[in-house]
């Protein structure tokens, strides 16, 4: 890349790693034209005592590069014409993304005089047009087909109208864009709907003395509109709009990029929402988790302690049997089965009963 042309993601880096004042001095750059191109280029810029707290070691918050911004990427500096002797002070000159469209050889920029080839989406529209009857109310007619290229002309210029979006839509896809219709309405640009028009100018005539409805003339002049939220309208003029191609696409193409960015933030929101949900969600399988545990920690607590007071009775009942002459063969059977039932009540042998199975709380 030219050494005098910077990029905005240069100076966006630029801007953060020195101040504004050193970067001035630095290139020989006025503080005034530099301060204004980063308001133009939408690039942040530190605010006052940033400097200073990394002097000291202090936290400082670094501001990120709007994605949003659909403006010239790149600037280029070049002698100032105001500083008469002073050939080394530069200034700044925008390349705006027409600019560089119209830089591009390999475009197809100009309509031409005659519609050929054409696009397999003008094909169609210009067959529907001629199986269409005009509308002979005004002035002297105008098709009006309810479709993606939706275009309202006189009989005289729809030859021209034709060529001019056959050029458009053959420029878009040398662009490297896919295009196609959607829903019979739309133009789908790289996946971003598109309703345009192309319509001719119409001025109202005089009443009629007779009475009946108002009638109107059409004017020769065309005007191409993009309805969008960010969209734009060209108008013939002394420019015709056949010599605005280049600021269409690059209207096209910042609208591509706006809905796509919006696409990206509204994902990423979508994602980092979810992420979220998934956290609390864990978090909140975790702490019951915990408590079923601590639940279970105590009921198994419980047991091996009354497991241990059975087996302390048992030892008693015993010796309290011996020391009376009561340990009959009955007394024995009962004791080696209620030492058994111990065994099985204890979590920490948990023996398995003939009877009962493996303990189960309930």
């Amino acid at each position: 890349m030219d050494k005098n042309t910077i990029t905005r993601q240069e100076l966006y880096e630029m801007v953060w790693q020195e101040s504004l004042t050193a970067i001035s001095k630095r290139l020989n750059i006025p503080y005034s034209h530099l301060r204004k191109i980063c308001q133009e280029m939408q690039v942040p810029v530190p605010p006052n005592g940033h400097w200073s707290k990394l002097q000291f070691g202090k936290s400082v918050e670094i501001m990120e590069l709007p994605q949003d911004y659909t403006g010239a990427n790149e600037i280029k500096l070049y002698p100032s014409q105001n500083d008469i002797g002073k050939p080394d002070v530069l200034t700044f000159h925008k390349k705006t993304a027409a600019d560089l469209i119209r830089e591009d050889e390999s475009l197809p920029l100009r309509v031409p005089k005659t519609l050929t080839n054409p696009d397999e989406l003008i094909a169609a529209a210009q067959k529907r047009f001629l199986a269409n009857k005009f509308d002979s109310y005004n002035d002297d007619g105008t098709p009006r087909p309810e479709a993606a290229l939706n275009i309202r002309v006189s009989r005289g210029n729809l030859g021209r109208a034709l060529r001019f979006m056959d050029a458009l839509l053959k420029l878009i896809r040398a662009r490297g864009h896919k295009l196609s219709v959607k829903y019979g309405r739309y133009l789908d640009i790289d996946g971003e709907d598109f309703r345009v028009k192309l319509m001719e100018k119409s001025k109202k005539l005089p009443p009629d003395p007779k009475g009946g409805f108002a009638k109107y003339e059409y004017t020769g002049l065309l005007y191409f509109t993009i309805d969008d939220y960010h969209g734009r309208t060209w108008i013939d003029g002394k420019v015709p709009i056949e010599e605005k191609m280049a600021e269409i696409l690059a209207k096209i193409e910042s609208i591509i990029f706006y809905w796509q960015e919006n696409h990206r933030k509204n994902e990423e929101a979508r994602l980092k929402r979810e992420e979220q949900e998934r956290i609390i969600r864990e978090h909140r399988e975790r702490v019951e988790k915990e408590k079923s545990d601590f639940k279970n920690l105590y009921q198994q607590a419980k047991r091996w302690q009354r497991a241990r007071f059975m087996r302390e009775y048992l030892i008693a009942y015993e010796q309290n049997a011996v020391e009376k002459g009561g340990l009959t063969d009955e007394v024995r059977v009962w004791i080696k089965w209620a030492k058994d039932k111990a065994d099985w009540y204890d979590p920490l042998i948990n023996t398995e009963d003939e009877i009962l199975g493996l303990y189960a709380d309930r």
